[in-house]
């Protein structure tokens, strides 16, 4: 008889909860640290922010290969292991270089543990009457933790910001020792992870040309997705006395109202009015340049901020998932994972968006980089209504005839 919950997913929901907020607690001050605490130039801290995503975007498919190899649990230590190390010597280092290859410590633990826990809590949910209920329950831990750690933070606000990390180091040790006491509970049967090939140059050759657009529009989406956690804090600096502390409030914020917006958007959609994916994405790319408008001439006024802040969460529901939905609306049955690992190049956006937000802050300020952002949503939204437009079905239909 199928469960509505299990004991398993409530487990994997309590730990994925405690690795959001070790790493939400210290997301407010990090960069802050970096610059102000350790005298790091702003251009470079978006280079240390910039190189966990890099080393997700280039080497994800590592993550299932050590848990094929090692197991999945003994994949969790592994990867918690290595993102607790960095914290620990952010506290006693200097060194620029030494930072350097600490942020590469800790992208690699993020293709450990990311990719595992999901595929835990996938494999853990067929026992359920609705397994889609996990990556619900699995978003509201995420956006929970995004709430509580930067609340904690702002109780925080007049300690130094070597607490912080203090905080997200003991967080990290506990879920070690939780993941020790649980293990045979966790572990699963049977579960043996894809490992995603690299594409080759023939399956590029075998794909729609849409499908190259939409990715590079995605990476696009994800370049200016990235800045409100990446730089934002850096960008708060040129407005308020307290940048960690009005960042950390309009990421409870941010977060909040996704839950919200999203529970929202999929009432909506199922009761009165469901939006045609196009069209689902250029409203999420309008709340996002509209966001970015009002960052723009905010002026550091609270109330224009926390009306941004809102809108940007309206952009996250959208535009965000829109991105893999555009793909899979035009990815054949039989090639869903072809189109899907291409799309993994779109994360490298995740990379270039904080190192491109720091380089703007430190040469031309915050005003620059929202505006740069706001240029970025224009060609996003291009790049999607082209495909659409009569010319370019004709001119598609013309060259396969040619072909």
């Amino acid at each position: 008889m199928k469960k509505r919950m299990n004991k398993e997913v409530i487990i994997l929901a309590a730990l994925n909860l405690l690795f959001c907020f070790g790493v939400y607690v210290s997301l407010p001050v990090l960069a802050l640290y970096f610059n102000i605490q350790l005298d790091i130039p702003i251009a470079q801290v978006g280079f240390l922010l910039g190189i966990p995503p890099l080393i997700t975007a280039l080497f994800g498919s590592l993550g299932a290969a050590a848990a094929n190899k090692f197991g999945e649990v003994k994949s969790l230590l592994i990867g918690i292991t290595l993102i607790i190390t960095p914290y620990i010597f952010y506290l006693f280092t200097e060194s620029y270089f030494v930072l350097i290859a600490l942020s590469v410590i800790s992208g690699i633990g993020g293709i450990c543990w990311k990719p595992v826990i999901r595929a835990l809590f996938a494999h853990h949910s067929k026992e359920l009457r609705n397994q889609n209920v996990v990556f619900r329950i699995n978003y509201i831990v995420i956006c929970l933790g995004a709430i509580a750690g930067p609340g904690l933070g702002l109780l925080l606000r007049d300690s130094q910001m070597q607490l912080n990390l203090y905080i997200s180091i003991f967080t990290f040790l506990c879920i070690i020792i939780i993941i020790l006491l649980v293990n045979s509970i966790i572990k699963p049967t049977n579960l043996q992870l894809e490992v995603k090939k690299k594409p080759s140059l023939q399956n590029f050759k075998e794909v729609d040309p849409r499908l190259f657009m939409y990715v590079t529009a995605g990476a696009l989406v994800f370049i200016v997705f990235s800045q409100f956690e990446g730089v934002f804090p850096l960008a708060f600096t040129e407005i308020s006395e307290n940048p960690a502390e009005l960042f950390a409030l309009l990421l409870i914020i941010n977060s909040i109202a996704g839950i919200v917006f999203q529970f929202l958007v999929m009432y909506i959609e199922d009761r009165f009015i469901k939006l045609g994916n196009l069209t689902s994405i250029l409203i999420g790319n309008f709340a996002f340049g509209a966001a970015f408008v009002i960052f723009a001439l905010s002026e550091g006024q609270l109330l224009f901020l926390i009306i941004a802040t809102l809108v940007f969460a309206l952009g996250e529901v959208y535009a965000v998932p829109g991105s893999d939905i555009m793909i899979n609306n035009i990815a054949p049955d039989h090639k869903k994972s072809l189109y899907f690992g291409i799309a993994e190049f779109r994360t490298i956006g995740f990379s270039i968006g904080p190192i491109m937000g720091a380089a703007l802050i430190d040469i031309w300020g915050a005003t620059i980089l929202y505006w740069v952002c706001i240029s970025i949503i224009v060609l996003t939204s291009v790049i999607y209504i082209v495909p659409s437009l009569p010319l370019y079905s004709r001119t598609k239909n013309h060259t396969n005839e040619v072909i």
